[in-house]
């Protein structure tokens, strides 16, 4: 690649960074609305001015170990907020009408905004490198962007997004380093893979097949010798990342095998086969619903394996490793509290990097009916989740609780299209209009707990008006002039960086 197209490539990165970005800002609900991630926020928090990865208090998803509460959550995230923790304190600072509290946790919830977009940027690097055009990596990555629920998951506080970034990081530059032969690339992919082991343990059923790729990508070109320096570098990146981990595991659980979910014989009980179809055809979480344009990859597979067999095996067993060991687990089938499956999210890229090489073929230029289908199933990802980014999709969940016991709740949701949250969620929006247009009161907090569901849809703030940040500000007291000036900006922003994004790059 010559210097201007790196200049080039560099600039639209940088561009489509913000754009996402910015996006994903708009839509954000302007606070650590989940449990989860409150308690990993408490975790940066103490590291910060505790100088420790544990706290004196217990909160949700912790595991007291004498005086001590450990995280029952990889340390990964909280480790990754720190930045956006101190930004928040120094905003705190320098306004000080501002709360410092509410500064850190805003700061702090920008973390998958800011994740989700590197993936995005990921995308379309790894897409040029391998040989797709600018404008079919471009939409490549506005499919990861926008045309599936990595959308929603963007806003959310969960560790999955940057999982997802770090095992696609990961698998770019191993690319790198076998096309190029650059230690740095290996080095670089290494680190990644490591941080997504730390961010969640469950990554290191990927390490095998990570380390078959580099061996058996270079087994031709290299000497014995050369293939064992490379895993031995390999093995020394990822040794402080494991190394940690394992100790974490142990002074926190007991063990360095023991995570704080519990044991594998409670974990793991799923049959199989209710797993897979839990996984992928439930109406209630299942990826082909949610993310239809997967479908449309596995129909084309076969062009990508041709361009890349050896990437295309490696995607294929990732794809398979991930849904057979989340098959098993419990919590694939009580996956409540969530858009879809949020376990699946890592693999998200590896079923879109393909659609790369069908957009490069002769298939949607001569038949039209394919290009049609084609776009129709990325609008439908795109359609689908739009009331789950308008209003929090935990509130179907308390709905669901009014209804159903737990048990209930898994088999309807498993079986009974009527019941997906996929068509439920927009009746969810229905009703959080007609109470914001009533002027319900709302006197919840925004960490409360204790409170009934019933409760929860009356009375919390979180579940009963649009969430997004700058409807949570109005709430706040924010003036109204103010807001409308912020989000005018905001949007005028966006469509001139898109405008200028198309006719630079098109």
């Amino acid at each position: 690649m010559k210097k201007t197209n790196k200049s080039n490539l560099f600039l639209l990165s940088l561009m489509l960074f913000i754009f996402y970005s910015g996006t994903y800002m708009l839509i954000q609900p302007g606070h650590i609305y989940t449990s989860d991630g409150f308690s990993r926020y408490m975790v940066t928090k103490s590291i910060v001015e505790e100088h420790r990865i544990w706290t004196t208090e217990r909160y949700f998803g912790f595991r007291r170990s004498g005086e001590r509460c450990y995280s029952q959550w990889g340390i990964g995230q909280s480790i990754l907020s720190i930045p956006l923790y101190l930004a928040g304190k120094s905003i705190a600072f320098i306004i000080p009408n501002l709360k410092e509290e509410y500064t850190e946790e805003f700061m702090v919830s920008l973390l998958n905004v800011i994740v989700t977009a590197l993936t995005c940027v990921i995308i379309l690097l790894f897409g040029v490198n391998l040989g797709y055009s600018v404008k079919n990596s471009v939409s490549l990555s506005l499919i990861y962007g926008f045309g599936n629920y990595t959308l929603v998951y963007a806003k959310d506080s969960m560790d999955l997004s940057q999982v997802a970034l770090f095992i696609l990081a990961a698998y770019f530059t191993m690319y790198l380093y076998i096309r190029y032969k650059r230690k740095k690339w290996l080095v670089i992919s290494g680190l990644c893979f490591g941080f997504a082991i730390i961010t969640r343990l469950t990554c290191i059923i990927l390490l095998p097949l990570f380390l078959a790729y580099l061996f058996l990508s270079n087994f031709k070109i290299h000497s014995p010798k050369q293939l064992c320096k490379n895993l031995i570098i390999l093995i020394i990146t990822l040794s402080p990342f494991l190394i940690f981990i394992f100790y974490y595991n142990h002074i926190a659980f007991g063990s360095i095998l023991k995570t704080g979910y519990g044991s594998m014989n409670e974990l793991f009980t799923t049959p199989i086969y209710l797993g897979i179809y839990g996984l992928l055809l439930s109406p209630g979480w299942g990826i082909l619903f949610y993310m239809p344009v997967a479908i449309v990859s596995i129909i084309f597979w076969k062009l990508f394996h041709r361009k890349d067999n050896t990437l295309s095996i490696l995607f294929t067993l990732t794809i398979l490793f991930y849904i057979l060991f989340y098959a098993k687990y419990i919590y694939c089938q009580l996956s409540f509290g969530a858009w879809g499956n949020r376990f699946l999210i890592p693999i998200v890229a590896f079923f879109i990097l393909p659609l790369g090489a069908l957009f490069e073929s002769e298939w949607l230029k001569r038949k039209h009916f394919v290009k049609n289908f084609v776009i129709a199933i990325i609008l439908a990802g795109f359609f689908i989740q739009i009331p789950a980014v308008l209003v929090n999709y935990n509130r179907y969940t308390y709905f669901l609780d009014t209804k159903f016991s737990n048990i209930e709740k898994s088999k309807t949701l498993l079986s009974n299209p009527k019941w997906s949250p996929i068509v439920r969620q927009w009746q969810m929006c229905g009703q959080v209009i007609t109470k914001m247009r009533h002027g319900t009161p709302w006197n919840l907090s925004l960490h409360n707990t204790g409170f009934t569901s019933t409760e929860i849809l009356e009375k919390s703030r979180t579940m009963n008006i649009i969430d997004i940040w700058y409807i949570h500000l109005y709430y706040l007291g924010f003036p109204l002039i103010i807001i409308l000036i912020l989000l005018i900006v905001h949007i005028t922003a966006l469509l001139f960086l898109a405008i200028m994004c198309v006719r630079k790059f098109t």
